[in-house]
């Protein structure tokens, strides 16, 4: 989590975050200008949302009142509530009216099983079709009457429920509401969220817009608001209508109480089965293990939150509060980190068996101020951290990006991403495993209600696009926060109170659809093993996905300490490939510092891109299945030979060793095009070799003094005389490439040997398929003569 100024932790119940809530929900609007972020835990992610509940009352009590999808756009009417806001097309002959009868309607409280009434047929209201107030334009508004309960089975004032206008005099407020599907019906069901028992009545309307009655409170059932905690789903049963219902309108009277009145849903069945609200969850959720505190060696008495674990699951990064050892007088908040290390011996839990003591990250990613990990790359060598590092020492808003080399952790470089502004004062941020994509949780205009999920991409002149809102499956009116895109780039974690759930934010999982980064499949909650009644966010996977890392305080060592808890496999990620080695000169096997891209060859779109550093020159990438990768690894003065990898059949996790050869680019050196393929028995280029083509133009281009010969080759399957014309087609197929890109002729000649230059045994199929072949010779180098 990111915030202005110092964070003290502190712990709330939900019960107290509502009674501060409600007691803040007039204040007037108050609005601090963020500088530095800096992160908190889980009781300030509490408290923060009690923070919340007060802003928004107050744009409540200021923001105009209108309809949302449908209705007219005058405020605050002063109609009866029997007064219809629509006209439909008349009917031959309007039914009859059907007879009021008593509510039959039952409480529930958020502890109830789970049960099959989410398989019930009901529909849920679309649209809206008028309403006496609404709490603003976004959160409370009229609009988050729509669709199934987003709240039920929790209670309590909540952002994605109606909520009338506070300041409105009207004695009854009114919501109408119309269906896709206009259908029979034996029941209204209501989802009320918070202070249940002020509904006053209920109508039905059919084509003609005529109200059919159904349900009046009695006189002698006298109102008696419920608390704000409590929630139930309104039944009211009744014959079954001779006409389909196109609306329903619902008439409230609250004049004694605070007006905190909140309708979460509205819908309609055709049966009197009593729907029960639920929350969504995996089939199987049971989880394999318990919480595993990662003990001593990594958690203290002070505050650890925020993790950020390594792909690989063996470096782990934190921030820690308050601690005498943090830069700026242990007053702000610095980032520490641990490593797996085998020859530490178990100290009796097997989740920080190995784990080396914490360590201060030090100069220059931590300074006086306010420092965090945002996430940590699958090579380790770039990490994204919050705020925007000045070359002056002064921390602003945004991001930043650090790199290591052998010497160590560079000087955090601010990104920028184009048209970037938060109207929070917090903010989370997640570098994707590909290095190209980053998730962040901020408040825009073009948003739902309070902070949302957005994307920013990687763009040619090394910014970053506009934030892209992640669509409305998975942003709500209400708080989205710590999005967590797992290393298969399409399973996201996030932290939310939009859905229903068991607190007042919980975690929940989803799945990519497409590339348009807008299709998500709906949130699936990770169930009560994880979700509590207060804030649970933050938390981190390695490549893996068997484990979750999260900070809790629940039998903590400390104020908050890092646990990780056992993934079950229907809340896992899909199976990616952990593919790292070490980038050496092909000549003298020396490590290398390069530039590493990789991109999926058949359909050519890169995916990702990494690093190796001196001294070791290793590199880590994670690949999602289902493809087949090419690589190029860019170093000054070396290109790469070509390799690839196929993981089309991969299923599970894997870890795979894969050493990267750059040969240096002197006179006479030899190199072999491995990436380039052909029609058999022709000269036609096929398209995965468009990769190959690419990173050799790139080289002449950057090397204009290099003089190369294109050579082709085969084997001895067929006359020598068709073999060389077939070798000679190719390479001048290769060279024509080059000169189409606007390769200088003096720079590439091309010749066929056909089977005269053998790198193998022509006996043996292995042998015939690495003999057919093009390769290009060095022959001058100026550059480095």
């Amino acid at each position: 989590m990111c915030r202005q100024g110092p964070a003290a932790v502190r712990f709330h119940s939900p019960l107290l975050l509502c009674v501060a809530a409600i007691m803040v929900l007039t204040a007037l609007p108050m609005r601090a200008q963020p500088t530095a972020y800096g992160p908190i835990g889980k009781s300030e992610a509490g408290l923060e949302n009690t923070r919340y509940s007060a802003h928004r009352k107050a744009a409540v009590l200021d923001g105009p009142q209108h309809t949302h999808r449908g209705g007219s756009a005058t405020p605050d009417r002063r109609m009866g509530p029997l007064a219809p806001s629509d006209s439909l097309p008349p009917e031959q002959a309007p039914p009859p009216p059907l007879s009021a009868v008593r509510a039959q309607g039952v409480q529930y409280q958020i502890d109830l099983p789970e049960m099959d009434s989410q398989n019930l047929d009901v529909q849920w209201a679309d649209r809206i079709v008028g309403f006496s107030s609404q709490g603003s334009q976004k959160v409370f508004s009229a609009k988050q009457a729509l669709g199934k309960p987003n709240v039920l089975p929790a209670a309590g004032i909540s952002a994605v429920a109606w909520m009338p206008d506070m300041r409105s005099t009207l004695p009854e407020q009114w919501i109408k509401v119309g269906f896709a599907d206009p259908q029979h019906a034996q029941q209204v069901i209501v989802a009320e969220n918070s202070r249940p028992g002020s509904i006053l009545a209920l109508y039905l309307f059919d084509r003609n817009n005529k109200p059919f009655p159904v349900w009046f409170r009695p006189d002698s059932m006298p109102f008696r608001a419920q608390g704000v905690n409590r929630s139930r789903a309104f039944h009211i049963r009744f014959p079954r209508t001779e006409f389909k219902v196109y609306s329903v309108l619902a008439v409230l009277r609250d004049t004694d109480t605070l007006g905190l009145h909140q309708i979460d849903a509205i819908g309609l069945a055709d049966h009197q089965e009593a729907w029960t609200p639920y929350i969504r969850r995996a089939p199987d959720d049971a989880f394999p293990g318990q919480p595993e505190n990662l003990g001593p060696q990594i958690n203290s008495f002070f505050d650890e939150v925020f993790p950020v674990i390594s792909p690989d699951g063996r470096t782990l990064y934190f921030d820690r509060k308050n601690h005498p050892h943090n830069l700026g007088n242990g007053i702000n908040d610095d980032i520490w980190v641990s490593t797996l290390d085998s020859s530490i011996g178990s100290s009796g839990n097997a989740a920080h068996k190995g784990w080396t003591r914490a360590r201060n990250l030090g100069k220059p990613l931590n300074n006086p101020q306010h420092n965090f990990a945002c996430s940590i790359s699958p090579d380790g060598n770039t990490l994204l951290l919050g705020n925007a590092y000045k070359r002056n020492g002064t921390m602003g808003e945004g991001l930043s990006m650090a790199r290591r080399d052998s010497l160590g952790w560079g000087y955090p470089e601010e990104l920028i991403l184009r048209d970037f502004y938060n109207r929070d004062r917090f903010a989370e941020f997640q570098l994707a495993a590909n290095g190209k994509v980053i998730l962040i949780a901020i408040e825009r205009h073009d948003g739902l209600g309070k902070r949302d999920l957005y994307a920013s991409f990687s763009m040619p002149d090394r910014t970053w696009s506009a934030p892209l809102h992640l669509g409305e499956q998975i942003n709500s009116a209400g708080l989205e926060m710590s999005p967590f895109l797992a290393s298969d780039m399409r399973t996201l974690y996030f932290s939310s109170n939009g859905f229903p759930g068991y607190g007042s934010n919980d975690m929940f999982v989803t799945r990519r659809l497409d590339e348009s980064w807008q299709n998500w499949s709906e949130p699936v909650n990770l169930g009560p093993q994880v979700n509590s009644p207060g804030i649970d966010a933050y938390y981190t996977l390695p490549a893996s996905g068997e484990y979750a890392y999260y900070a809790s305080s629940e039998k903590a060592i400390g104020r908050t300490d890092i646990f990780r808890i056992p993934l079950p496999e229907d809340l896992q990620p899909d199976p990616v490939v952990l593919l790292s080695g070490t980038v050496v000169d092909a000549e003298s096997g020396q490590p290398i510092a390069a530039d590493i891209g990789y991109w999926d060859r058949d359909a050519y779109a890169e995916i990702g891109e990494a690093h190796s550093r001196l001294p070791d020159g290793r590199y880590q990438v994670s690949l999602p299945y289902g493809r087949t990768y090419a690589f190029r690894a860019e170093a000054e003065g070396y290109f790469a030979l070509g390799a690839s990898i196929d993981l089309r059949t991969v299923d599970e996790y894997r870890e795979i060793e894969r050493n990267i050869e750059l040969v240096p680019l002197q006179p006479g050196r030899v190199v072999e095009l491995r990436e380039l393929f052909f029609q058999a028995n022709s000269d036609s280029i096929l398209p995965a070799s468009r990769g190959e083509l690419e990173r050799l133009f790139q080289m002449l281009k950057d090397n204009p003094g290099i003089r190369i010969e294109i050579g082709g080759h085969t084997n001895d399957l067929c006359s020598e005389a068709y073999c060389r014309e077939l070798s000679r087609k190719r390479a001048k197929r290769v060279a024509e490439f080059l000169y189409a890109r606007g390769v200088n002729r003096f720079q590439v000649r091309w010749i066929g040997y056909g089977s005269k230059k053998p790198i193998a045994d022509n006996a043996t199929d292995e042998g015939r398929s690495r003999n057919q072949r093009v390769e290009f010779k060095v022959l001058s180098n100026e550059e480095q003569e």
